[in-house]
C-alpha cells in the first residue's frame, strides 16, 4: 500500500500511477505491513504488485486542453524539465499533449506551463520552472 503525505490518502498500487501523472510534487511512502516499515517512493517512482520500484518518465501536471473528443490525454515528452517547490527540486520530462483518435502529440507550451502556475526560470527557457504560490501568486526560490 502507498500512502500519501500530503493529501493524507492512502492508495493501491494500482491508483498510485495516476496521482504520480497528476501530483508528482507529493511525498509519496511505500508501507510494507511484513515487516512493517515504509520507503519514501522518489516522484518518479512506480511500485508493482510485489513491491518492486521502476522509474518512469513523468511529464510535468500542466492542464489538458478542453476538446470536442474526449480523448487528449498527458505523456511525458523526451526533453528533461527542472521544477522547484518549496517542497524541493523535481527533475521530470516536458509535457505533451497526446490524442489517441488521430494518434498524434504536440509540446506543451509556455502558455500552458504558465496557466499551471509554472514560472520559467527565463523567458525562452522551458527547461527550468519555478512554482508560483496560488494564493499570494509569489514565486518560489532556492538560496543557495
Amino acid at each position: 500500500m502507498i500512502t500519501c503525505t500530503d493529501c493524507k490518502h492512502y492508495l493501491y498500487i494500482s491508483c498510485d500511477r495516476k496521482l504520480l501523472f497528476t501530483s508528482p510534487f507529493h511525498k509519496r511512502r511505500l508501507l510494507n505491513a511484513k515487516v512493517f516499515s515504509s520507503e519514501t517512493l522518489l516522484p518518479k517512482a512506480l511500485v508493482n504488485e510485489n513491491d518492486q520500484q521502476s522509474l518512469l518518465s513523468v511529464p510535468v501536471p500542466v492542464f489538458i486542453p478542453h476538446s470536442k473528443e474526449d480523448d487528449m490525454s498527458l505523456i511525458a515528452g523526451d526533453k528533461s524539465v527542472i521544477v522547484v517547490t518549496i517542497g524541493g527540486r523535481y527533475d521530470l520530462k516536458s509535457a505533451m499533449f497526446y490524442r489517441e483518435s488521430s494518434n498524434s502529440s504536440v509540446e506543451a507550451t509556455i502558455e500552458d506551463y504558465l496557466a499551471a502556475q509554472l514560472c520559467p526560470a527565463a523567458a525562452s527557457d522551458t527547461t527550468y520552472f519555478f512554482l508560483m504560490c496560488c494564493s499570494c501568486g509569489s514565486i518560489y526560490r532556492i538560496n543557495v
